[in-house]
């Protein structure tokens, strides 16, 4: 995660569920287990205009899911913006994948915060480029 200026509480632990990934999920069930220990038990996830996955157990499955189809993922954080319990990321994420390629997609994240955990995550991009 680069171009992060201030971090707080929340930045932290943001870019610990980034880093699940980032190091290259070469076992993609641990990777994903990592992953769902920063969010809230009943948390709501959704990617796109894809379908609300609710609950640790949905969102770690999908993650196992998509894990076995890129070899890593990369975080490039452009700007930050907390307010009370949300985190709002502007960034660009890469995607190394299987078959060596990367792509590249500007993102927005939502991050919504119920203590040190996360309750909600809304990520606004669209995946398609990767899979194509």
């Amino acid at each position: 995660m680069s171009n992060l200026v201030a971090t707080s509480a929340k930045t932290e632990i943001i870019k610990r569920l980034f880093d699940a990934f980032e190091s290259g999920p070469d076992a993609p069930i641990q990777a994903s287990d990592k992953y769902v220990t920063y969010l809230t038990e009943d948390v709501h996830f959704r990617l796109g205009n894809l379908d609300t996955l609710v609950g640790r157990k949905a969102i770690r499955d999908s993650l196992v899911d998509f894990c076995q189809q890129v070899k890593s993922i990369y975080h490039d954080i452009k700007q930050k913006w907390e307010i009370g319990d949300v985190v709002f990321l502007d960034m660009e994420a890469t995607y190394y994948r299987q078959d060596g390629t990367t792509v590249t997609l500007p993102v927005m994240d939502v991050f919504r915060f119920k203590g040190d955990l996360i309750q909600q995550l809304q990520i606004f991009m669209d995946i398609n480029p990767i899979f194509g």
